[in-house]
């Protein structure tokens, strides 16, 4: 069981990595702080962490937790349809399994959504449901903050970038870009100390990243990165 960046490194130096093992999560959620990391610490196990570097600074939401709570705490429960973009949508959240339908239903709309039109749409359906979203996620989605990276970083969590805000990459400008894969890199070495050396795409879809992207990944300096479904190749 090795780092991503370990395996990396064995790979550039011709080591076999046939049976070698890496753990990964994405997200850096407070849950990994509070139940795997004490885990893994007692084990004497590593692992590599992506965290995306705005949530830990500000303790925002990310958009898919974000209409999670509205619908979880809606004071509109029963059925409901409303028109956004000229799209027409019909949910209910009469049970807790018409609520998970109606989230998959809004989450795929959304991934898909440009990030103004997200954040329009989520604005729409808080106001539709009763419910204010607060300004910061709460509990189960907030986020490990700096002091958590700090402290899993001393008992062999490796930490790398997942963007500064989670977008995906190959729907940004080239500036966005820079800001998400550079930026992000940047401000995890100053919250941390420590140099990053990976990076997992947000997403990790075949559609969600492309050449460019993988470019300005090498230009950053990262030792290597990942993606979010099975694929063969080499390790470059």
């Amino acid at each position: 069981l090795i780092t991503l960046s370990e395996l990396k490194k064995r790979a550039r130096r011709k080591e076999p990595v046939e049976n070698a093992v890496v753990i990964t999560i994405d997200d850096a959620y407070k849950d990994f702080y509070d139940v795997a990391y004490p885990l893994l610490r007692q084990n004497k196990l590593c692992a590599t962490l992506f965290v995306s570097s705005d949530f830990a600074l500000s303790g925002g939401w990310f958009w898919w937790d974000a209409l999670k709570y509205i619908l979880l705490n809606s004071k509109q429960r029963g059925s409901s349809e409303f028109t956004f973009n000229g799209n027409e949508f019909r949910i209910s959240l009469s049970s807790a399994e018409e609520t998970l339908r109606a989230w998959h239903l809004l989450s795929d709309y959304l991934l898909g959504a440009a990030e103004d039109k997200r954040e329009e749409f989520l604005g729409l359906l808080s106001k539709l449901m009763r419910i204010k979203l607060p300004p910061m996620s709460v509990e189960p989605f907030t986020k490990m903050n700096r002091d958590d990276l700090q402290e899993v970083l001393k008992n062999r969590i490796e930490i790398g970038a997942h963007g500064a805000t989670h977008r995906v990459l190959s729907r940004v400008g080239r500036a966005e870009l820079r800001t998400e894969v550079e930026g992000s890199k940047a401000a995890l070495e100053e919250m941390t100390g420590h140099r990053v050396e990976t990076f997992s795409y947000p997403h990790g879809m075949p559609d969600d990243y492309n050449a460019q992207v993988i470019d300005s990944v090498k230009a950053a300096g990262y030792e290597g990165a990942v993606v979010a479904y099975e694929k063969t190749g080499g390790m470059d």
